[in-house]
């Protein structure tokens, strides 16, 4: 299909054209493809990464439990309180490596107490409700995760995340967070 879209005559073909094979940002036609063909999701993961398992071996669900997205809802949500800027989620997702940031997050704000959030309550949350869906669902990665090259260099890896701590954190919505792509579910709204 991609070698079909190459064919395709103006801005388009010619954009299709312009992206190498066999390169990274190639994926990106994927993402064109799976939405042009009514896909409600899409889930982007790096080849070195894996999905976790339960206490009992089994792989964690990544999808909300239901049909349709209208259904759909999501268990023991941890709702967050925060500053007025930005969104740390290590911290309170119990990253091992303690100062911990994700990469792309303010490093003006690493060491802002405010950006790390409190947890205000615990609960389950319907996936779209009153017009409004979530966007997008970020999975951590343990071992090598999304972290900027100051983070490497100041800080050991592997990074973990416990499993008892792997509750879906819901960002909120006047807060700047950076997410990545290396395990991230995308969903219709977002598109």
């Amino acid at each position: 299909m991609q070698q079909e879209w190459e064919d395709i005559e103006g801005p388009f073909g010619s954009f299709v054209r312009s992206i190498p094979w066999k390169h990274f940002c190639r994926k990106n036609l994927g993402y064109l493809i799976a939405i042009l063909h009514g896909a409600k999701f899409i889930f982007d993961f790096d080849d070195d990464n894996f999905i976790k398992l339960d206490n009992d071996g089994t792989p964690m669900e990544i999808l909300p439990e239901g049909e349709d997205m209208s259904q759909m809802k999501l268990n023991n949500v941890t709702v967050v309180m925060q500053g007025p800027n930005a969104f740390n989620h290590h911290p309170i997702m119990g990253a091992s490596i303690e100062d911990s940031w994700a990469r792309g997050f303010p490093l003006a704000l690493i060491q802002d107490k405010h950006t790390q959030g409190k947890v205000a309550y615990i609960a389950d949350l319907q996936f779209a409700a009153n017009n409004k869906e979530i966007g997008v669902i970020q999975f951590l990665a343990d071992g090598n995760p999304d972290i900027d090259a100051i983070h490497r260099i100041s800080k050991p890896l592997p990074m973990t995340y416990p499993l008892e701590k792997t509750n879906s954190v819901l960002v909120p919505a006047h807060a700047y967070s950076p997410y990545n792509a290396q395990a991230t579910i995308h969903t219709k709204n977002a598109f």
